[in-house]
């Protein structure tokens, strides 16, 4: 089973996921990147920052 990296650029900060999860298929790393980006647009919202700037990268 394939690990994917889960790493997030914002703006020129590059932050790398240094662990990555076991999945099955790159649509199934699509729908766990999704689900992240989705807690941490949340999280910043109820932070009271801005929710914009932010990249994934999914890496295999």
């Amino acid at each position: 089973m394939p690990k994917y990296f889960f790493h997030v650029r914002r703006h020129d900060v590059f932050e790398e996921d240094p662990e990555g999860v076991d999945l099955a298929t790159p649509e199934l790393a699509l729908e766990e990147a999704t689900a992240a980006a989705r807690e941490i647009v949340a999280e910043r919202i109820r932070m009271g920052n801005r929710a914009n700037g932010d990249t994934f990268e999914i890496m295999a």
